[in-house]
């Protein structure tokens, strides 16, 4: 697929289109997102006040019925009450019930206009009189009444008390209608009654509480009982007011208030049954209700109905009118968006050409200053940051350039220093003798040699430490190579050699701080011995195979360089064919990884008992990829040396290869 290139002025222009773009689109859809969870937050905290309101505005309803109702029937007591308190001072004063109690019976209808319907007064001699609603005289009763009057006798109650009969004695189409009855009288005056037939239920279609829903509502006055189909507790229907304008009927034929929860039922059941009232939302008939009821107190309880869809209606609104207000916003903010990446756009095309010229100043520059030309500078002002990148570019380029010019004579120094370094081990019959030295920085301050190696099977092996790395540390060690080498060729055992390699050191290098560890081993195959002497180094190992065994060559003297006159010992042990010799730097056992752990001397111990049986070049393999693998990803943080000598049984050699040189 072919490449696409754009110079900087378009990339710019176009990435200034990106980053402008995606923040307008990452907060349009936030805003969208966002928008959407408030409009649904706001419906659904609308449906839920609705609903709330519903129940409470319902059970306020049903509650307000009840009050209105049980005032009346207690208004209608009392009423009767004086009626019959009334017909019995007349009968005490001699007068005649009927006739002279047909002024209190008009003033009783007038009392409860719509409400009552007719009222009679019986008297001691049996004679009874009924004033209907809107007659102006009493008239004597019709015989189906004087037959009710009969039976209302014969089961009389205690006298003086109300008692309430249902249906009405001349209305038993209208289950809406009461009775109220008052005996009074006694065996020698005679059994005499006052009866009221009244409609209370016609008062509650005033001061009932006004409700959105109000024209959708249905209320019923309903008595417990046992359904005779289901023989289910169920709530019977004595009157009912239903949807619309109209006013408060009893059923043509029994009727029962049923939902396809008998459940709910049985609950509202049991709360009538303890004068309680309340709400729930339940079925009834193929429809979500909300239900509220209330007690009458007397046996009886009004509930009220209205459908959930009904109630919804004005949450449905809410929502209709969230969501238009939420496409308006969308709009308007696609618009603001929209006009804000053409001025997005304009800006960045005029700005692209004045933002490129300095940028394209310093990349041909920098272009220059890759092909070594460091004579190139940047002359332009642009009265902005701009200004702080060319000075810096003008001010870095002659850094580099002396930078550049220091590496190459690091790369000479390391050369140099790489040079004064054995190129391979000498041939000493008997060992097998591998070594190799990495720096940490491009010269460091390890050093190691092989002196008076001959033929004779007599080896001599200095490996010494500087303080310190870079080229300080190299310079030291040049001279302190030097001065062994040159010490070396003279008579004199190890202690001695150490001894006059210090005299002379340490005047050198009293007021710099440095120092340096020096050990000497001189490994004699015909005596079967190793001598040392130690100036302040780690001292080596010696790893016998046959009994898995590592020892050190401790003993020794200070450092080289602080104290010009430190004395010096030499030490010798017996070795045998097997045993391999191990000498290194500190830098092998003081790695440390990133968790901040050491490598140490036992890790160091276990690599070469594990590869003991392989030649010297491969023993010092095995331990610098160890020390890479514990390392890494860390850099190398110090000079690293390490000889190996192997003492060859009898009959056994290994060719001598030159080792790599490692930087």
């Amino acid at each position: 697929m072919p490449i696409i290139k754009l110079n900087i002025r378009w990339k710019y222009f176009l990435t200034l289109l990106v980053l402008c773009l995606f923040p307008l689109v990452v907060i349009t859809l936030a805003s969208h997102i966002g928008i959407k969870q408030l409009v649904e937050t706001i419906s659904q905290d609308t449906r839920d006040a609705f609903n709330d309101l519903s129940h409470r505005a319902l059970l306020q309803t049903a509650q307000t019925q009840s009050l209105i109702y049980q005032r009346s029937r207690q208004a209608v007591e009392f009423a009767l009450l004086d009626l019959s308190k009334e017909a019995q001072l007349v009968e005490k004063q001699g007068g005649s019930v009927p006739e002279a109690i047909s002024k209190p019976m008009a003033d009783i209808l007038n009392a409860f206009p719509r409400m009552a319907k007719r009222v009679l007064v019986v008297g001691s001699s049996g004679v009874a009189l009924v004033l209907h609603e809107g007659d102006d005289a009493p008239v004597a009763p019709d015989q189906e009444t004087k037959d009710w009057i009969k039976e209302k006798l014969e089961n009389s109650h205690e006298p003086g008390k109300v008692v309430w009969a249902s249906p009405g004695f001349s209305s038993p189409g209208e289950p809406s209608h009461y009775t109220t009855l008052v005996f009074f009288g006694d065996a020698k005056t005679g059994k005499q009654m006052v009866a009221l037939e009244i409609s209370t239920l016609d008062k509650l279609n005033q001061g009932v509480t006004a409700a959105p829903w109000r024209d959708m509502t249905q209320s019923f006055l309903v008595a417990s009982g046992i359904h005779p189909e289901t023989g289910e507790p169920g709530l019977k229907i004595l009157a009912q007011k239903k949807t619309g304008p109209g006013g408060w009927s009893g059923p043509e034929d029994e009727k029962w208030l049923t939902s396809s929860d008998q459940g709910q039922i049985r609950s509202i059941l049991d709360s009538i049954s303890r004068d309680g009232s309340g709400t729930k939302q339940f079925a009834h008939g193929e429809e979500t209700c909300v239900w509220a009821w209330a007690p009458t107190g007397k046996g009886t309880c009004f509930v009220t109905l209205v459908p959930t869809s009904v109630v919804e209606i004005k949450s449905r609104q809410v929502a209709q009118i969230l969501a238009g207000y939420t496409q308006s916003t969308l709009v308007l903010s696609g618009l603001a968006a929209l006009a804000t990446l053409l001025l997005v756009a304009l800006a960045a095309f005029m700005g692209s050409r004045r933002f490129s010229r300095p940028l394209m100043e310093v990349i041909q520059g920098i272009a220059k200053v890759s092909r070594g030309d460091f004579s190139i500078r940047v002359n332009l002002k642009t009265g902005d940051e701009w200004d702080s990148l060319i000075q810096g570019f003008n001010r870095m380029v002659p850094m580099l350039e002396e930078t550049m010019a220091w590496r190459k004579r690091l790369e000479l120094a390391r050369e140099v220093q790489q040079s004064l370094l054995p190129k391979s081990p000498p041939s000493v019959k008997g060992l097998d003798i591998a070594a190799r030295s990495v720096s940490a920085q491009q010269v460091g301050g390890d050093y190691y040699d092989f002196l008076k190696a001959n033929e004779e099977q007599r080896l001599t092996v200095a490996v010494g430490d500087i303080t310190g790395h870079g080229v300080g540390a190299a310079l030291l060690m040049t001279t302190a190579r030097a001065l062994v080498r040159r010490r070396s060729r003279r008579a004199g055992n190890l202690a001695k050699i150490i001894f006059d390699i210090n005299k002379q050191l340490a005047p050198d290098v009293a007021d710099s701080g440095k120092f340096m560890t020096l050990f000497l081993a001189e490994v004699d195959m015909n005596k079967m011995v190793v001598r040392w002497a130690n100036a302040g180094h780690d001292p080596a190992l010696i790893y016998d195979p046959t009994n898995d065994l590592f020892e050190s060559l401790e003993g020794g003297g200070l450092i080289l360089g602080p104290f010009e006159n430190s004395v010096y010992e030499q030490y010798k042990r017996p070795i045998s064919p097997g045993q391999i010799i191990i000498l290194g730097t500190d830098g092998i056992w003081e790695t440390m990884n990133f968790e901040g752990n050491y490598f140490g001397k036992e890790s160091l111990n276990k690599v070469v008992a594990a590869h003991a049986h392989l030649p010297a070049r491969d023993i010092v393999e095995q331990v610098f990829q160890a020390l890479n693998t514990f390392r890494r990803p860390k850099r190398q943080e110090d000079d690293v040396t390490l000889v190996v000598i192997k003492v060859l049984e009898e009959g056994t050699e290994y060719k001598q290869l030159k080792l790599p040189e490692l930087c």
